[in-house]
């Protein structure tokens, strides 16, 4: 090696190309030719060899030339080759410590999705039982509701069929004497017992006769004038009114004195 191997390193500092150099040596080698030739002699040894050492030196061009057009750039291609092997060796831990990252994420997704599931089924059990109760809780309260109203109401009439046997004893008596006093006094005891029943639940009649009209108690049937009585003030009872514990279970029927009008044959 020799003369190609030598000049190598010149064609890594970019030196004139093969056709250039080739060309320079040609002409370099064909000046002598050609004062050869104008010296006139001819001389055909000479001019081969002047031809021989042109060819000579463009094949020795050639062939330095060659090597850099075959490595594609020689030493200078190889420096982005190493670069790149260094950038992959250094991008393989990266990706590794990045996926070992990721995996170690995906685990603790995971790990929450289960956890999730499992509250949303732990969730979805415990209100289908508080459904369940509250749905049972529900018809125990219709079923105690109604029994409570039923009782209550078997003993309303229990207590009222001690009245009813009243009313039909003497219907059902074969004495004929028409005694109508032995009949009031009979009906008077019905009565009182049976307002005994009455508020022994809770009802009352009101006292409506000599009180203030109230509107909130009272329905004034109609107004009349009374000697001595102020406006506004119940002077009859038509219907009797009841109280259920505080509140009005129906309003008396009265009538309600009023303002005595001037006399018109006076007037006149």
């Amino acid at each position: 090696m020799n003369k190609n191997d030598q000049e190598v390193p010149i064609a890594q500092s970019q030196p004139p190309t093969a056709a250039e150099e080739g060309a320079e040596s040609m002409a370099v080698t064909a000046d002598p030719v050609l004062e050869g030739t104008s010296n006139g002699n001819g001389h055909a040894a000479e001019a081969a060899t002047s031809e021989q050492t042109v060819e000579e030196t463009a094949a020795e061009v050639a062939m330095a030339e060659a090597p850099s057009a075959e490595g594609g750039g020689g030493a200078f291609d190889e420096a982005p080759l190493e670069e790149g092997a260094g950038e992959e060796g250094a991008r393989k831990p990266r990706l590794f410590a990045r996926r070992k990252s990721t995996n170690a994420e995906l685990e603790k997704l995971k790990a929450a999705h289960e956890k999730l599931v499992s509250d949303h089924e732990s969730l979805k059990d415990r209100y289908l039982r508080l459904a369940a109760e509250l749905d049972n809780f529900r018809k125990r309260t219709d079923r105690d509701f109604n029994n409570r109203l039923q009782n209550a109401f078997a003993s309303l009439i229990i207590e009222l069929l001690p009245i009813l046997d009243d009313l039909e004893r003497p219907l059902n008596s074969q004495d004929l004497t028409r005694d109508y006093d032995s009949l009031l006094n009979g009906m008077m005891l019905i009565h009182q017992k049976f307002l005994k029943v009455l508020e022994d639940r809770g009802v009352k009649p009101m006292t409506t006769v000599g009180a203030e009209f109230n509107p909130l108690f009272h329905q004034a049937v109609s107004a009349k004038e009374v000697e001595g009585k102020p406006a506004g003030v119940v002077v009859e009872e038509l219907q009797r009114g009841y109280m259920y514990n505080d509140r009005v279970l129906r309003a008396a029927q009265v009538i309600v004195s009023e303002e005595k009008k001037p006399s018109t044959t006076n007037a006149a």
